[in-house]
């Protein structure tokens, strides 16, 4: 896999903020191929690394990484909560 080796170069030279990167997008391909929880844990173990960088531009990446996986997740469990602005007294 081209994910394994990039993570390990990234891994051999220090590159903490590209491991991060690559690692969020490896557990993105993860998930779109079935393997949802696996992919949802390395997306989020990519943003907690990537978190500890001086750097933030990818956040907002990452997050919308997080949001196309979830949601279809939380579809196919059946498990959806609808919330109104009448529960949150508006």
């Amino acid at each position: 896999k081209r994910s394994d080796a990039m993570l390990a170069l990234c891994a051999k030279h220090g590159f903490r903020r590209h491991w991060a990167i690559a690692l969020t997008w490896r557990g993105l391909i993860m998930a779109t191929q079935g393997q949802a929880a696996e992919g949802i844990a390395q997306i989020q173990q990519g943003m907690e690394a990537y978190l500890a960088t001086p750097f933030l531009q990818n956040v907002p990446t990452f997050l919308a990484m997080l949001a196309q996986v979830y949601a279809p997740a939380v579809l196919r469990s059946g498990r959806i909560c609808l919330t109104s602005h009448e529960q949150f007294g508006r």
